[in-house]
């Protein structure tokens, strides 16, 4: 996030937010994989998952947000 935003273009900006957001996604499946192997705890895995779910959101208002800005 912080690389994109050195960027000149709101268009480039989102772009690495995109980026953010998958990294979230991926977050979210490597705790809901742990948690199934048995590595994480069910409770704090789904919390944390939820956050991260929770992350990507806000990210994909911001995102909107920047992409109307590039318009």
């Amino acid at each position: 996030i912080a690389e994109g935003y050195e960027r000149e273009s709101a268009r480039e900006r989102a772009h690495f937010l995109k980026i953010a957001r998958g990294s979230a996604a991926e977050a979210w499946t490597q705790l809901l994989i742990g948690m199934e192997a048995g590595f994480v705890n069910k409770a704090d895995a789904l919390e944390k998952a939820g956050e991260a779910r929770q992350i990507s959101k806000m990210l994909f208002a911001l995102i909107r947000h920047m992409e109307d800005r590039a318009k």
